[in-house]
C-alpha cells in the first residue's frame, strides 16, 4: 500500500519532535522582541490594575447599597412590630366594646321583657329602636310615637 506524496519518515518525525518538545518556537512570549514584550507586559499590568480598580469601586458601591437596604429592612421590621402592637391593642378595645354592647343589649332585652313593653313604648328608645318603622295607633293607622291606650 502506498501512502502517496506525504513526505518522508524523517521529515514527519522531525515535525512531530518539534511539536512535542517545548522549544523557542513553541512559546510566543519568547519569540517576541524585548521592546514588544515590554509594551505587552505594561499593557497587561495596566489592564489588570484598571480591572482591579473597577472591581473595588463596584464592590464598594454594592456594600454601600447593601447597608442601606439592611438599614431600611430593619426600619420596616420595627415599624411592622409597632403596627402589630397597635393592631392587637385596637383588637382588644374592639373586643371590650363588643362585649359591652352585648351586655347593654342583653340588659335592654331583659328590661323590655320585664316591663312587657315594646321598644317604641319605652321613653327615649322610640327614635333609636323604631326610627325606621312607623308605629300604629289603636285603629291600626300609622301615627306618631305615642303609646297606645288600650282603654
Amino acid at each position: 500500500m502506498e501512502i502517496g506524496n506525504t513526505g518522508s519518515k524523517t521529515t514527519i518525525a522531525r515535525y512531530l519532535k518539534q511539536l512535542e518538545s517545548p522549544g523557542l518556537e513553541a512559546n510566543p512570549r519568547e519569540r517576541m522582541s524585548g521592546a514588544l514584550r515590554g509594551v505587552v507586559e505594561s499593557l497587561l499590568d495596566q489592564v489588570q490594575e484598571e480591572g482591579s480598580q473597577a472591581f473595588l469601586e463596584a464592590r464598594a458601591e454594592f456594600e454601600h447599597e447593601r447597608k442601606l437596604l439592611v438599614s431600611r429592612a430593619e426600619a420596616l421590621e420595627s415599624e411592622l412590630d409597632e403596627l402589630k402592637l397597635r393592631f392587637r391593642a385596637q383588637g382588644d378595645v374592639l373586643a371590650a366594646q363588643t362585649e359591652e354592647l352585648k351586655t347593654t343589649q342583653s340588659t335592654l332585652q331583659t328590661e323590655i321583657t320585664r316591663t312587657g313593653s315594646e321598644p317604641s313604648r319605652v321613653p327615649g328608645l322610640s327614635n333609636a329602636a323604631g326610627a325606621d318603622r312607623p308605629s300604629a295607633n289603636a285603629h291600626g293607622q300609622a301615627g306618631g310615637n305615642l303609646p297606645i291606650d288600650p282603654g
